[in-house]
């Protein structure tokens, strides 16, 4: 398993995100190939993948500054329905958790794993 800093969008990622986007909301509309651009080439905003034969999970990471200091935020974690109580989605968020540290980032959003079945 490997996990990949997205730096561009193909028709594996597409059909990746097809399928993970309608597993975490089945009514979330897919996002098109150019908005997942601009999100990868927007500043301090990353989105990361676990592969294995496929992709089998993404998490997005957001950094900002406001008053107190810089902080980051994660969003939209899912992994594969299929794969889904196999420590891929924790493997994943401490992977952008030690990612952002390394850019200078102390202060996280609060993740809240008892929401999530996945860190569970």
């Amino acid at each position: 398993m490997e996990i990949l800093l997205l730096n561009n969008i193909d028709d594996e990622v597409m059909l990746a995100f097809e399928k993970l986007i309608q597993q975490l909301n089945s009514k979330t509309e897919i996002p098109s190939k150019n908005y997942l651009t601009e999100i990868i080439k927007a500043k301090d905003s990353y989105i990361f993948l676990t592969k294995e034969k496929e992709i089998v999970s993404i998490l997005m990471l957001i950094l900002y500054k406001i008053p107190s200091g810089r902080k980051a935020w994660i969003e939209d974690v899912v992994v594969d329905d299929n794969r889904t109580g196999s420590g891929v989605g924790s493997f994943l968020v401490n992977y952008a958790i030690k990612f952002a540290k390394e850019k200078g980032i102390s202060q996280f959003n609060e993740l809240q794993y008892t929401a999530c079945p996945i860190f569970i």
